[in-house]
């Protein structure tokens, strides 16, 4: 919607009420790639976070439990527990968004329990199978997901 508005207004002040030359026309076209492109990467994010993630605990060998993070189209994502051999249980729930720079990504996370996570992460890598997010704050943590195996 909003690069629908700043076409319109980009073609009222430069095309209606000054001559047509090349120099407007590149300038046009330049404003019109920029909110296109700029404004797509946040909803191309926002496709590929919204699935199951497993979290991949690198620390120990044998974890007690498995993660998996849901994230959800509405806004919501919810922490679930797995412990082999046992059920999945939902642990704490909470909200996600993202927010896009010109050069980098970041998803805010607030959780009710949870406390260590609510903070704005940078997103390292997000693909449909992995994702790799970033907190820098006194020392770096960082969280690795892929594509939970299960359906929750």
């Amino acid at each position: 919607m909003l690069q629908v508005i700043i076409f319109n207004f980009v073609y009222i002040r430069i095309i209606r009420k000054t001559r047509v030359n090349f120099k407007n026309t590149i300038s046009l076209i330049t404003i019109i790639f920029l909110c296109f492109t700029f404004g797509s990467c946040k909803k191309s994010k926002e496709g590929k976070i919204t699935r199951t993630w497993e979290k991949i605990d690198v620390t120990t060998q044998t974890p007690v439990f498995v993660e998996y993070w849901k994230f959800e189209s509405d806004g919501t994502v919810i922490l679930y527990n797995y412990s082999p051999g046992g059920s999945i249980l939902e642990v704490d729930r909470g909200t996600w968004h993202i927010r896009q720079k010109i050069d980098k990504a970041f998803v805010a996370l607030e959780f009710a329990g949870h406390g260590q996570y609510n903070k704005e992460w940078r997103i390292h890598k997000l693909t449909k199978k992995i994702m790799i997010i970033i907190l820098i704050e006194s020392g770096q943590t960082t969280m690795e997901f892929q594509t939970a195996s299960i359906e929750i």
